[in-house]
C-alpha cells in the first residue's frame, strides 16, 4: 500500500504532536484524488439513515488538509479544535479553566473515535474504533 504523501513541515507537525494515523485514514490518503469515488447523494441519505457515519470520507487531498488543520489547530490553541471553534468561530469568550481542561481530555479527534489523554505533559493519543 502506498504511503501518504505530506510534506516535511507536514511530517514534522503531525510528528511533534503524535498523530497516528489510523488504518481508514491511511488507506484513503493513499488514493489519488482521480481514483476516488464520490457517494451519491441516495448513499450518503442511507449510510446517514442507517447510522454508518464511519462509511462517509472526504476526498484524499482533502483529509490531508484536515489532519494538517486540525493538528495545527491542536499543538497552536489552547483547548484544541473544539475550544478553537467556541471562541473564534462561535465567540463563546466566557468559557472557564474546567471546560477547556475537559476538552482536552476528550475531543472529537476527525477519526470516527475518541481522543485519550494520559498522563501530565506527555500525550498520548489513541485513536478508537478501528480494529
Amino acid at each position: 500500500m502506498p504511503h501518504p504523501v505530506f510534506t516535511p513541515t507536514e511530517a514534522a507537525l503531525l510528528i511533534s504532536t503524535n498523530y497516528i494515523i489510523c488504518p481508514k485514514d491511511h488507506l484513503q490518503l493513499s488514493i489519488p484524488d482521480d481514483q476516488f469515488t464520490r457517494l451519491s447523494w441516495e448513499m450518503v441519505k442511507e449510510i446517514i439513515r442507517e447510522n454508518r457515519l464511519e462509511d462517509l470520507k472526504r476526498v484524499p487531498s482533502d483529509l490531508r488538509r484536515y489532519i494538517i488543520w486540525c493538528e495545527t489547530i491542536r499543538r497552536d490553541y489552547d483547548g484544541g479544535v473544539m475550544g478553537y471553534i467556541l471562541r473564534e468561530r462561535l465567540g463563546w469568550d466566557n468559557l472557564g479553566g474546567e471546560v477547556v481542561e475537559r476538552m482536552r481530555s476528550v475531543a472529537p479527534s476527525g477519526k470516527g473515535g475518541l481522543f485519550e489523554v494520559e498522563g501530565e505533559g506527555d500525550i498520548c493519543v489513541k485513536c478508537w474504533g478501528y480494529g
